[in-house]
């Protein structure tokens, strides 16, 4: 199981510069004196005085994290248990079979697998449900409780007890873990696999340990060629990870010595300048960079970079608008806490963070910057871009929002399962397969057998007011609202029709992934997207590229 811990990424820091006691200030310290003197007595009161038995380190657990949701969601206390997953996996020690799990209709079920593990190797497919580990149950376990099972030392066995449709019988697996070798970099090459028209593309899936390395070689393989004339950079989706990481990146396109982000705190060891130290492997080659809501953090401080110097384009959707440093800093009895310590800043100033966890709004929500209190920032060129919202894109895509039946077809992970049905009835596709009408009907016939069906937020509304109708005795007034019902269900069962397009195009992606793994879905989802053509269309056009960064 690929656990959160791999996203806890640090920044070096001093230690010294950690310690609250630094700041010399006589009215801070005895503030944290009395408050923690107060707290360790009410603690010691309820350990031992209350009226039933109490489980001090439970309790004691409940008052850090309640601490720490007052503050923001990054900053967050790892027990002895978690440390131990953590350090394993921060010092590589980890050994995995190569795949990610989830619960599926309450059973523990492959979701994905990392190619060159023992997993994908000895014909484990998504959409497998795992019953036994080691002759263990699943059932009833948690999915941190499998994912512990599932992990171990690297070289160790495994034993797995598989459930698949299509076979009668259950699947034994006798599976070898590896070191967890995580890859960054999950497809590079040109778009189309074609060459005559030079478009370059890499997929970032985060800012691992040695992604950098992932990407210049990516970069030189696509430039050795002779064949690059631009270059796409997809950082949609990608959540972060290493700040070191996003500087060596962004130092792969700017000029030498060109400032790519500052960090700024309470305190003044926090507050840094970083700048490329390096020559740019790639110049001048026209490049876009692809964010979507989902791209944050390094992803942002590589887009923010790129966007200020006016060495790219950024195509897509506002990033998520993460500007927060944090840093890990060890405790005692082998736990430790990762707290935000500062903020970072891009080249031209400007603070990309969305929002404010210290100002809550009545329901207890972090309230966003308003549009009026954003601030106006210039890039090199003098474009104008502003803070405070994550990265607005140069080139905005409106994706428009996601049907409500798409959403209950992802809730219920249908495409997953149906690649899986589809898998077991036919053993073989071609790689550049594609959903016909008859593979949609097959599918939509599939969702009846399964009972398949979701209420819309109007068809909900309708039914709350059908109810107060009722309890209010308006006859006439609720045979309306049943009326209005039963057409908005006859409009809903056109749903299917009327996103016929976009089904096929999820549909493709997860068969050909239950096949080929993730790269032939990589590719399947560059077909037609709206994303990668903008993108394409402003590196083919010059004038249009040169005019969009201010240098026309």
């Amino acid at each position: 199981m690929l656990m959160k811990y791999l996203r806890v990424w640090l920044v070096v820091i001093p230690t010294g510069a950690l310690l609250f006691f630094g700041f010399r200030n006589d009215d801070l310290f005895f503030q944290l004196k009395k408050n923690f003197t107060i707290f360790g007595k009410i603690y010691e009161e309820l350990a031992t005085g209350y009226v039933d038995p109490v489980d001090p380190e439970k309790l004691l657990r409940k008052g850090v994290n309640e601490m720490m949701r007052s503050l923001d969601p990054y900053t967050v206390f790892f027990d002895e248990a978690d440390n131990e997953d953590a350090e394993m996996q921060m010092r590589g020690g980890l050994g995995t079979i190569g795949v990610a799990v989830g619960m599926r209709e309450g059973k523990v079920t492959v979701i994905e697998l990392l190619e060159g593990y023992s997993a994908a190797d000895q014909g484990i497919r998504a959409g497998d449900v795992i019953t036994h580990i080691n002759d263990k149950p699943t059932s009833g376990q948690t999915i941190r409780e499998s994912a512990s099972l599932l992990n171990g030392e690297p070289g160790s066995t495994l034993g797995l007890r598989i459930e698949r449709q299509g076979e009668t019988e259950p699947l034994n697996f006798s599976l070898i873990r590896k070191k967890l070798e995580l890859k960054n970099v999950t497809h590079a090459g040109f778009v189309a696999d074609d060459t005559t028209r030079g478009i370059g593309y890499i997929k970032l899936a985060q800012f691992g340990r040695d992604c950098a390395r992932e990407v210049k070689e990516a970069v030189l393989q696509l430039k050795n060629t002779n064949k690059l004339k631009g270059l796409v950079l997809d950082l949609r989706g990608n959540p972060g990870g290493l700040l070191d990481q996003a500087i060596m990146i962004t130092s792969l396109f700017v000029p030498e010595g060109s400032p790519i982000v500052s960090t700024k705190g309470r305190l003044a060891t926090s507050e840094q300048l970083v700048k490329s130290a390096v020559p740019p492997v790639l110049p001048d080659t026209p490049l876009t960079i692809l964010l979507d809501r989902s791209s944050a953090s390094a992803s942002e401080v590589v887009s923010g970079a790129i966007q200020d110097l006016d060495r790219g384009v950024i195509v897509g959707e506002t990033s998520f608008g993460k500007g927060l440093v944090q840093a890990v800093r060890p405790l005692v009895y082998n736990t430790s806490m990762k707290y935000t310590t500062a903020k970072y800043y891009t080249p031209s100033g400007r603070c990309i963070q969305a929002l404010n966890y210290s100002d809550v709004d009545e329901d207890g929500e972090p309230v966003a910057v308003p549009d009026s209190l954003r601030k106006s920032f210039k890039t090199k060129a003098g474009r104008t871009v502003k803070d405070g919202k994550g990265i607005d894109p140069d080139l905005p895509v409106k994706m428009g929002t996601t049907t409500e039946l798409e959403q209950a077809l992802q809730r219920r992970s249908a495409f997953l399962f149906f690649a899986n049905h589809f898998a077991a009835n036919q053993p073989n596709i071609p790689a550049n397969f594609d959903v016909t009408d008859g593979v949609l009907n097959d599918f939509r016939q599939w969702l009846s057998g399964q009972k398949f069906t979701y209420k819309t937020k109007s068809e909900k509304a309708l039914e709350k007011l059908q109810a107060e109708l009722n309890k209010a005795g308006y006859s006439r007034s609720t045979s309306q609202a049943q009326a209005l019902l039963t057409q908005i269900n006859r409009e809903k069962n056109e749903d299917f029709n009327r996103n016929t397009p976009r089904l096929k195009l999820l549909l493709r992606s997860a068969i050909l992934a239950r096949y080929y793994g993730p790269v032939a879905q990589i590719k399947a989802q560059m077909v037609n997207d709206p994303f990668l053509t903008e993108a394409e269309k402003i590196i083919r056009d010059p004038k249009r590229y040169a005019q969009t960064l201010g240098k026309g």
